[in-house]
């Protein structure tokens, strides 16, 4: 009765399948990733031979990111049901050679035997031959044994001036000469060494959403002003926790509803020259699409 219900709820296609979560959206508790994996370990346990679980195992290796998927909570429930599927059916020893090529040209190729099964796999990067617009991977494998493998692209963002940017969060940042945000700091002022200013950010969520966190990259050359911190109130309540680090402050809050958050914090210039303050960022810890920055700003400090 399980199995068969199962099935009725996958969202099924030619090469893979899934179950979608049924609580609401971008909640943590809950989502695709942790709901096919634990539907993939009772597939495995049950009805180990039905075509959905390769398909399943197929939806889990496309929606990892990187080294690990969305969040610690639903790595764990896939790895869980990706070491089943390899138990259940890795009988044999693999005795094998595979070959990458890249737009025609071969990037990689190795032997796998028994000993690679409890290793760490074969890392491949590179960013050379790679074409603007479409690319070419093929991957061969000679030999017995199944070969598990993952693709991944990364690209960085070239501009001289980030600009703000909203996907479900709005954030907007500005500098002041006083907490209250009274005095602006006009762009690409010139400081003194010494000066305080403040950051002054706002955090606008479209919808309701859970753990969600700030991340307020410092202007380079600046250090967070821990004197004005104790001589006035901590920050708002409503963030449950913050972290000053070397390059940036980070604020935390299990859940965030309609309206604005603000958030403020003093920043002392130091050492003299041109700086750049990368934008504020605000990101769903377990659903990091959704997210927002603010603009990049720029100072000059001079002693």
């Amino acid at each position: 009765a399980l199995i068969d219900s199962l099935k009725k709820s996958a969202q099924e296609t030619k090469t893979s399948a899934h179950w979608e979560a049924k609580t609401f959206h971008y909640s943590w508790t809950d989502n695709p990733v942790e709901s096919t994996a634990f539907a993939l370990m009772a597939f495995i346990e049950c009805a180990p031979k039905d075509p959905i679980v390769k398909k399943a195992v197929r939806y889990l290796a496309v929606s990892k990111r990187g080294d690990h998927w969305y969040s610690t909570k639903d790595t764990a429930a896939a790895l869980m049901a990706l070491t089943a599927f390899m138990s259940k059916f890795e009988d044999s020893e693999p005795d094998y050679t595979f070959t990458v090529t890249l737009n025609g040209k071969e990037i990689a190729s190795r032997k796998v035997g028994l000993s690679d099964l409890a290793g760490q796999g074969f890392r491949i990067e590179t960013t050379e031959g790679l074409n603007p617009g479409r690319n070419n991977i093929v991957i061969t494998k000679q030999g017995g044994g199944n070969l598990y493998y993952f693709a991944s692209l990364s690209y960085f963002e070239s501009s001289s001036n980030l600009k703000k940017r909203d996907n479900g969060i709005s954030v907007e940042r500005i500098f002041t000469w006083d907490e209250a945000g009274k005095n602006l700091v006009r762009p690409r002022a010139k400081l003194r060494s010494g000066d305080r200013i403040w950051a002054r950010i706002t955090v606008r969520p479209k919808s309701a959403y859970e753990y969600v966190m700030i991340e307020n990259y410092l202007p380079s050359g600046f250090e967070v002003d821990r004197d004005a911190i104790s001589e006035n109130r901590r920050w708002p309540g409503y963030w449950v926790n913050w972290e000053i680090r070397d390059e940036k402050v980070v604020f935390f809050n299990s859940h965030i509803g309609g309206g604005d958050y603000l958030i403020t914090v003093p920043i002392k210039a130091e050492p003299p020259g041109e700086v750049a303050a990368m934008p504020c960022v605000a990101t769903l810890m377990y659903f990091p699409e959704i997210n927002g920055r603010s603009k990049e700003d720029r100072f000059t400090i001079v002693p």
